[in-house]
């Protein structure tokens, strides 16, 4: 019992009440207790557990959606190039120092000359062909921190100058063994072609596909396919091949990107690749084991193992 100076009369308060005073007035002087706060803790800690593989998806799906557009516009352009040259593909590495090749050099998207080294690459005299928008394009997700030649250093991507690292490191590769031509391999390679019209089925043949140097570096300018079919007669006689991939099931991305072509299947085992007649899909190293997407030779055959009887390793499987 308490006096009320007020109207001096006696009134009854609950020790109830004073004990809830007593909680209220100690929690608005010392915060949360200790328990309270973990029990907060735990339950972001579960809402953060829920949410982030969410995002990470949301992040790869919009990455992987961007490849595929990217891909999509690549092969437009090589649709384009050979339109414009007679139906003739571009050939994917050529000397532009000799005087036969010294009119598909091209400059940099500034208008500035490039070394002989970068344009002897596909990368920059496919990139005239989309008004040099090599970002979105060329150069997607991860590798477009190298679309500004501000952004190019040697630690990062390990090349003479910016032309030169572009060039080296586009995020697909070409299957230029097979189409268009390149200056080391297509002169003794059997069944590659040099113009759209020659291909048996365009639809399935492989033109770019997603591609890595390294596992820092998400892009290389060339994919080469499981056996290169050596200079010699395809339709029912024997070629001379070499094995160039490990079994698909050996893949890790730690291990030479170069076992497997330097195909990258980054997509939930897949890589992005866009076909001769315009489309892009997804493929598993194990889908792209198949010859007949690689080589014309083989898909004249009908045989997506053209070229493995011949194998010097008796014990390689896909």
């Amino acid at each position: 019992m308490v006096a009320d100076a007020r109207d001096h009369q006696w009134v009854m308060t609950s020790p109830v009440c004073c004990r809830q005073q007593q909680i209220d007035d100690y929690r608005r002087c010392n915060g949360f207790s200790l328990i309270e706060l973990l029990v907060v803790i735990g339950i972001i800690g579960v809402l953060l557990g829920i949410l982030l593989p969410t995002v990470s998806a949301t992040r790869q799906h919009a990455y992987r959606v961007n490849e595929m557009a990217a891909s999509r516009e690549l092969i437009q352009a090589y649709t384009i190039y050979a339109t414009e040259n007679q139906g003739w593909l571009m050939p994917g590495y050529v000397d532009t120092s000799l005087p036969k090749y010294r009119d598909l050099a091209v400059p940099d998207k500034f208008g500035r000359p490039l070394s002989t080294q970068a344009t002897d690459r596909w990368p920059w005299r496919l990139a005239s062909y989309i008004q040099y928008g090599i970002k979105g394009s060329i150069l997607v997700n991860d590798m477009l921190a190298l679309a500004d030649d501000s952004s190019w250093n040697v630690q990062t991507y390990p090349a003479p100058d910016w032309g030169y690292a572009v060039s080296l490191y586009p995020s697909f590769g070409l299957n230029m063994v097979n189409l268009g031509g390149d200056l080391y391999h297509s002169s003794n390679q059997a069944g590659w072609i040099s113009r759209a019209s020659q291909a048996r089925h365009a639809s399935r043949l492989i033109v770019f596909a997603s591609a890595h140097f390294s596992a820092a570096i998400a892009g290389y300018y060339e994919i080469v396919p499981p056996v290169k079919l050596q200079q010699g007669m395809v339709h029912g006689q024997p070629v001379t091949t070499t094995s160039m991939w490990k079994p698909v099931d050996d893949y890790a991305l730690s291990k030479p990107p170069g076992w497997w072509g330097n195909v990258d299947p980054r997509w939930d085992g897949k890589a992005v690749v866009a076909c001769l007649d315009g489309h892009s899909e997804l493929l598993s190293l194990r889908e792209l084991t198949d010859m007949t997407r690689w080589s014309n030779a083989a898909a004249t055959e009908g045989n997506p193992n053209l070229g493995r009887s011949g194998n010097s390793d008796p014990n390689w499987v896909p």
